[in-house]
């Protein structure tokens, strides 16, 4: 049986020159999408790649990685808030220097030789191994999981955690490993690490007791909602977990099937929208008895979402991830995507409008940062203010309410830019990290300047304010202090400020 509904377009974005399959995707908070995969050959830029917002390769990253065999692999991504990027997988060299499975670029792609080259092996001795994973933790921290037997050459039973430096942390106690091997990681609100869905570690890296989920679930994907619960997908079976891991009731997760009775069936990826629709990816032919092949939708309780019916995909989906504008990217092995011709990756049109807001309050105690529709869902969020759009003072970090986040409490003057970002580790076996951001824009006046000289004035209560000028908003960079009178509570500042461009862009901010 088919149902009918609404068939999400495949829309232009058809890159060529990347890894083949793709088995890792990350997004920038530029547009940009981190492609990681095998190497096919010599084509392009092999087992990584970025990729403009249209689908272009971007040719300023300057990023190689170099191997010992076939495949030749990056599976994992982690984009760090100040823009550079953890790369994971099964390689022994990045840009020609010794880096066994894990290094860290700048932005520009170039090797950051001040990560501590913490390689997750021997390249002499034990080059069978690889690092599929990676979550990033809300002090910076990186947990990663993989196949290996030594980080920074201790030995680990496939589990382990970086600091910022790239030095392994000596705190992170994990008593009797019990061995993992290319589990799929997820970072709770609260700092707890769900490994694999059937193990949850507190933040030191001790067992979390309390979680006890169903036994032998082996979990190829794990996504943690911002209510505590735990989507878990492997094997033929989606299902969700309350936070104490026991089975949720109240989801019902859909029965997937292959082309033909007892064939090989596999959920790779989940990816959750902040509606709480859950896009899932991998290889099946059937969702709850309905013809859907390679990628479905599902409700918020599990259910089959019938107006999410994409055309056929010939080949897995490994990995999905939502952009921020509501659109579907896609990565696998595949050659067809939703009835048109992709290699291993593609994307698809939004099915409909995400929805966001970042709301300081008037008394600057409250950050609150609403998202709904096609928006990504974030698992965790941190808020940050600033006074010039370039230097950024921490508020903390959100905690979940109805329909997004807020932090409370504060002190932050008014006037100024707040920005929100949310953490997000893809739902797949092989787990990436990326974030998402919303900046407010600030109390400013624009106006066109007819002479040499404008005249401003301005009615404002509050503290003393400054003025400040630039020449462009796009982006709001290089403000520069205008020589004016402070004003006062309830004063009226008026100034004649010089121009020498058509257009200037003013901004009052509070006085230090």
């Amino acid at each position: 049986m088919h149902s009918s509904g609404q068939s999400p377009e495949v829309d232009a974005f058809n890159p060529s020159g990347g890894p083949v399959p793709v088995t890792s995707l990350a997004l920038q908070s530029d547009g940009k999408v981190l492609v990681g995969g095998w190497r096919d050959g010599d084509v392009g830029q092999g087992s990584l790649v970025r990729l403009n917002a249209d689908g272009t390769v971007d040719n300023g990253f300057n990023a190689t990685v170099g191997g010992y065999g076939t495949p030749l692999t990056v599976y994992s991504f982690c984009v760090q808030p100040d823009g550079k990027i953890v790369i994971a997988g099964s390689f022994t060299s990045v840009d020609g220097q010794s880096h066994t499975n894990l290094a860290r670029l700048n932005p520009d792609g170039t090797l950051d030789m001040s990560f501590y080259p913490a390689s997750a092996g021997n390249p002499a001795s034990e080059e069978d191994e690889w690092v599929t994973s990676l979550a990033l933790q809300g002090d910076g921290k990186i947990v990663l999981a993989g196949g290996f037997r030594r980080l920074n050459g201790q030995p680990c039973g496939g589990l382990g955690r970086l600091n910022a430096d790239g030095t392994r942390d000596t705190g992170f106690n994990l008593g009797d490993n019990p061995g993992y091997n290319g589990e799929a990681l997820a970072i709770q609100a609260d700092g707890k690490i769900v490994v694999g869905g059937s193990v949850r570690l507190h933040p030191d890296g001790t067992r979390d007791n309390s979680f006890n989920p169903p036994e032998q679930y082996y979990a190829g994907a794990v996504v943690v909602q911002p209510d505590g619960k735990i989507l878990l997908a492997g094997g033929a079976s989606v299902l969700r977990l309350n936070p104490d891991g026991t089975l949720d009731p109240s989801f019902n997760g859909p029965k997937v099937e292959g082309r033909t009775t007892g064939a090989y069936v596999r959920v790779s990826s989940l990816a959750l929208q902040a509606d709480g629709k859950i896009v899932m990816g991998g290889y099946f032919y059937y969702v709850a008895g309905q013809s859907r092949t390679m990628i479905a939708r599902l409700n918020p309780d599990g259910t089959l979402d019938n107006g999410f019916n994409p055309g056929p995909t010939d080949n897995t989906v490994f990995e999905l991830a939502v952009q921020p504008d509501g659109k579907i990217l896609a990565g696998g092995w595949f050659g067809i995507l939703g009835g048109q011709r992709r290699s291993a990756i593609g994307r698809f049109n939004r099915t409909d409008t995400p929805t966001e807001s970042l709301a300081l309050s008037n008394d600057g105690s409250t950050i609150t940062w609403l998202r709904g529709g096609t928006s990504p869902e974030v698992s965790r969020a941190s808020f940050d203010f600033s006074a010039d759009g370039d230097d950024w003072v921490s508020a903390g970090a959100g905690l979940p309410v109805a329909g997004g986040w807020r932090v409370s409490g504060l002190g932050v003057p008014a006037r100024v830019r707040v920005r929100a970002r949310g953490f997000i580790v893809g739902g797949g076996a092989y787990s990436s990290s990326w974030f998402v951001e919303t900046i407010s824009t600030p109390a400013r006046v624009a106006v066109q300047v007819g002479g040499d000289t404008l005249d401003l004035s301005w009615s404002m209560s509050g503290s003393n304010l400054d003025l400040f000028s630039t020449s462009s908003l796009t982006p709001p960079v290089n403000w520069q202090p205008v020589d004016s009178p402070r004003g006062t509570n309830g004063s009226v500042i008026h100034v004649s400020v010089p121009c020498t461009s058509g257009a200037a862009f003013f901004q009052l901010r509070p006085s230090p």
